[in-house]
């Protein structure tokens, strides 16, 4: 794999850098910001978010209160050189865990405070529109959405997870599909589930937790069957109150599957300080990987790895214990097999033997990574400016500055992804400590190539 020579900054006449952001979600916005703060040059970012608010996405476009981030709030701040900005901003305690409609907000003042103490020459501008195509021109890209054109000196990537997978046996299936929800987070579709009916979720990670929990808030007697291959569930956070036991220290030279196994199945009383000191070295193990050992792990932990990894608030945990209890929620170890229409509303059989009448189902399954599943993507995979990650997990990009590797195995360095975009080549890329550092490289990466024009 080569470095493309074709790596400067094209400044026009007007002197003025311009950047296009794909998405406008938790990674564009910290992008954006960081670019209004760090670039020195005159500087015109526009965010491409079919949203009317930015700084939502997927992750915190929700509304209900019981929806709280999947980590302390001391963990949370937009910018790794100021670990307490979060913190400070929301007044909270480091280890509370806050509502996720409050971290949108806290990212629409990211960006405001950016935009407020950068220099008047630069500005942001949000283009409620959805990207189409990305194609090569002089300047160097150009930027086609539903509402016309525009010119690009560098492009960033962060349209982060796609939608859920919807099972074939489903989506094939002959049934009234007004009673299938594929997008779990499109709340319009979930009101039109009534109290008092059973609901059918495919899936059973952090997505069908929501679901779950909203479900109850609403319609108290609904009744929730999930299923999915393992039946595994994400764990919850420990009480931040309660001792835990000191971190092991790993080395990448020397770490095992097996040694991973023992934190990532939950063995002992230690797995969470385990699984958590994993996180430092995650993206250098998973480099070391060869593409077998990656497609071993894929194939056998990386389920364990999610639900141990990826967990609720300590609250989440304990309502979603207390509704297993009173058997209002119900999760199967088994995969759906067909799914017909009844008198009920949809008849579902499962691989274990089972069947469920339900009134309606809600797909779960979590993003594919396969960047192809969508039509930019196809795109920019068919024209030969990106590559499909390892494994098929977001694009094949370099490492250190998220750009996009192109078919010719060349890095261009004024295409760039961030977040889970990067998840096939560095393992782990989703949450916000890793989003944040990315978000920082960008923006040097993109004064370094601007000030490299200037000097040449």
């Amino acid at each position: 794999m080569s470095i493309g020579s074709s790596q400067s900054a094209s400044l026009r006449s007007d002197g003025i850098l311009r950047v296009g952001i794909v998405g406008g979600g938790a990674s564009g916005v910290i992008t954006a910001a960081r670019l209004l703060r760090d670039t020195p040059s005159a500087l015109e970012v526009v965010i491409f978010e079919k949203r009317v608010e930015l700084g939502q996405g997927v992750a915190y476009s929700t509304p209900d209160p019981l929806h709280l981030l999947n980590v302390p709030a001391c963990r949370m701040s937009a910018f790794p050189e100021d670990s307490r900005h979060f913190v400070d901003w929301a007044a909270c305690n480091d280890d509370d865990f806050q509502p996720r409609f409050l971290y949108a907000e806290y990212l629409q003042f990211v960006l405001r405070q950016a935009s407020f103490i950068s220099s008047k020459k630069n500005r942001i501008i949000h283009v409620q529109q959805v990207v189409t195509n990305i194609g090569l021109s002089p300047n160097p890209w150009v930027v086609t959405c539903t509402g016309g054109y525009f010119d690009f000196d560098f492009i960033v990537l962060a349209t982060g997870h796609d939608a859920p997978v919807v099972p074939r046996v489903i989506a094939e299936a002959d049934i009234d599909k007004t009673k299938v929800v594929n997008d779990p987070w499109d709340q319009q579709a979930l009101k039109v589930i009534g109290d008092d009916e059973t609901v059918l979720v495919v899936g059973s990670g952090l997505t069908f937790v929501d679901v779950a929990l909203s479900l109850h808030t609403r319609a108290p007697a609904t009744i929730v069957h999930a299923t999915s291959r393992h039946g595994l569930m994400p764990q919850s956070h420990d009480d931040p109150r309660n001792d835990r036991p000191p971190a092991p220290t790993w080395d990448p030279k020397t770490i095992s599957l097996d040694k991973i196994l023992r934190y990532v199945k939950g063995f002992g009383s230690e797995w969470r300080s385990g699984v958590d000191s994993l996180r430092p070295v995650t993206p250098e193990l998973w480099q070391s990987f060869d593409s077998e050992t990656k497609e071993r792990f894929a194939e056998h932990l990386c389920r364990y790895w999610d639900v141990h990894r990826h967990r609720t608030a300590p609250g989440v945990g304990l309502i979603l214990d207390d509704l297993l209890t009173s058997k209002r929620v119900h999760v199967h170890q088994a995969e759906v097999v067909s799914v017909v229409d009844s008198a009920r509303g949809l008849h579902v059989d499962l691989d274990s033997g089972q069947s469920i009448e339900a009134d309606h189902i809600v797909v779960c399954t979590g993003p594919s990574g396969d960047v192809r599943n969508n039509s930019l993507g196809r795109l920019l995979v068919a024209r030969g400016y990106a590559q499909p990650g390892p494994l098929n997990w977001g694009y094949l990009v370099d490492a250190g500055t998220g750009a996009l590797i192109n078919g010719k195995s060349h890095a261009d360095h004024r295409l760039l992804a961030i977040g889970p975009l990067r998840k096939g080549v560095l393992g782990e890329s989703t949450a916000i400590p890793e989003i944040r550092q990315q978000a920082a490289d960008i923006a040097r990466t993109i004064a370094a190539a601007v000030e490299r024009q200037r000097t040449a």
